[in-house]
C-alpha cells in the first residue's frame, strides 16, 4: 500500500508549518503544495521568502507611517483649532478690558460732574442764605 502523504527530501515543505525550519536551510522546494494551486516542484529561495516579510514590512510600515502622518495632521489641526479658538478669547478679553476702563472713566467722570453740580448747589444756598440774613439787617 502506497503512503498517499508527499515524499519529502531534506529542504522540502510538506506543511506550512515546516516553512519557517525551511528558512534555516536557505532553499527549499515545495511539492505539490496547496499554495500553488497544484503546481509540481516549485522551488524558493530563502532570500526570497525574506524579500516577501520584507515588502510585508514594508507595506505596513507605510501603512503605519501613512497612519502617523493622518494623525499628525489631525493633531496639527486640533493646535490650530485650539490657537485660533486662544487668541479669540484673548481679543475678547482685550475688547472687555477696554470696555470696562472706558465704563470706570465714565463713572469717574460723571461722579466728579455730580461733585461739582452739588459743590455749586451748596454756593449758591450759601449765598441765597447770606442774601436772606443781609436782607433782614437792612430792614
Amino acid at each position: 500500500m502506497a503512503d498517499s502523504r508527499p515524499q519529502t527530501r531534506r529542504g522540502d515543505v510538506s506543511s506550512s508549518s515546516a516553512a519557517t525550519s525551511a528558512v534555516a536551510n536557505r532553499t527549499t522546494t515545495i511539492n505539490n503544495f496547496s499554495w500553488f494551486q497544484g503546481a509540481s516542484n516549485v522551488n524558493i529561495h530563502a532570500s526570497t521568502l525574506q524579500n516577501i516579510g520584507t515588502i510585508s514590512d514594508n507595506v505596513e510600515s507605510r501603512q503605519a507611517r501613512d497612519e502617523m502622518v493622518t494623525r499628525m495632521n489631525a493633531i496639527q489641526q486640533d493646535i490650530l483649532r485650539l490657537q485660533t479658538a486662544a487668541d479669540r478669547r484673548e481679543t475678547e478679553m482685550r475688547g472687555e478690558i477696554r470696555r470696562e476702563r472706558r465704563l470706570r472713566r465714565q463713572e469717574a467722570i460723571e461722579r466728579h460732574h455730580h461733585e461739582k453740580i452739588q459743590s455749586w448747589i451748596c454756593v449758591v444756598l450759601f449765598l441765597l442764605a447770606l442774601i436772606a440774613f443781609l436782607n433782614s439787617l437792612l430792614l
